[in-house]
């Protein structure tokens, strides 16, 4: 889930394209913490069997606890992975999300602190959407 790119020319940033801040590992603790609710944007479908959206979609869901995602899901979630959304409320990362962020500010910054990985369904009763840890893969990028 998680690859560098190297640009034959530089970025334009603008009000369009901005940079989201790498956490440390301690900053990525404190912002996964159970509850702290985390922004996910994409081009994904917004049901699960719908199609991909013409414009850019962006859902906020809370961070769960390991020990409730474990509970929930059907594969194995790794301490390379946390989970993020709703018990009961139809909002969630869905099909043509994957790769996309999931940020949480933190005084005026952006932090990116998950990639959208995988989910079972899309927005499911009892289940939530996983996303691959960015804090550990920082020794690597």
């Amino acid at each position: 889930d998680i690859a560098l790119l190297y640009l034959s020319s530089e970025v334009t940033l603008d009000e369009f394209a901005l940079p989201l801040c790498l956490p440390s590992r301690g900053r990525a603790a404190l912002l996964t913490e159970e509850g702290r609710v985390g922004t996910v944007s994409g081009w994904g479908a917004t049901h699960e069997r719908g199609a991909t959206m013409r414009f850019l979609m962006r859902v906020r869901v809370p961070v769960v606890s390991m020990e409730r995602c474990q509970r929930a899901m059907d594969r194995l979630v790794t301490d390379n992975m946390f989970c993020a959304g709703y018990e009961t409320q139809a909002e969630d990362a869905c099909k043509g999300d994957s790769g996309g962020p999931f940020a949480v500010p933190y005084h005026n910054t952006w932090f990116l602190l998950g990639v959208v990985s995988w989910g079972e369904g899309c927005a499911q009763q009892g289940k939530y959407g996983v996303y691959t840890r960015v804090a550990n893969y920082i020794p690597w990028i």
